[in-house]
């Protein structure tokens, strides 16, 4: 049997639904989780927002479903209710970018929904360590991105 030159192998293994020599490739996460507040939003007479921190510890979570659908909550962790739970249906059905808030060490984030029930939230983080907003937003991104790709 040949495996027709130096890549075959890797080539049949690739087929074959094996990553081939090397690494294996890191499929995208299921489930995102890390701590944030909630943030008010109030609409001043000027047009523009007031964002005031919620003193409630919490956290958000995106968790695909089987059917490709993607699951967003935030969860009072103190009762551990869950509050503004939506279902995201379509891969540029929202973003969640980091705002500036004009003061520094600040570390807001808005996740904004657009079409049919637009609406916009806004959460503040809560891990100690403001390294982690970065690799958090990461795979919260590279979740939603998978939207519309069922499970397996």
């Amino acid at each position: 049997m040949s495996f027709g030159g130096p890549g075959g192998l890797q080539s049949l293994l690739a087929s074959l639904g094996g990553a081939g020599m090397g690494a294996p490739a890191t499929p995208a996460p299921t489930k995102v989780t890390f701590r944030a507040g909630k943030c008010q939003l109030v609409q001043q007479p000027n047009g523009k927002y007031q964002v005031t921190a919620d003193v409630r510890r919490g956290s958000v979570t995106l968790e695909k479903t089987p059917d490709g659908m993607i699951n967003f909550w935030w969860t009072n962790t103190v009762t551990s209710q869950k509050e503004d739970e939506r279902f995201i249906m379509g891969p540029n059905e929202c973003t969640f970018k980091k705002v500036k808030t004009g003061r520094e060490g600040d570390r807001v984030y808005m996740l904004k929904f657009t079409g049919l029930g637009a609406q916009t939230m806004m959460y503040w983080m809560q891990h100690i360590d403001p390294a982690r907003d970065e690799e958090n937003v990461k795979k919260f991104t590279e979740l939603l991105s998978t939207v519309g790709s069922a499970t397996g």
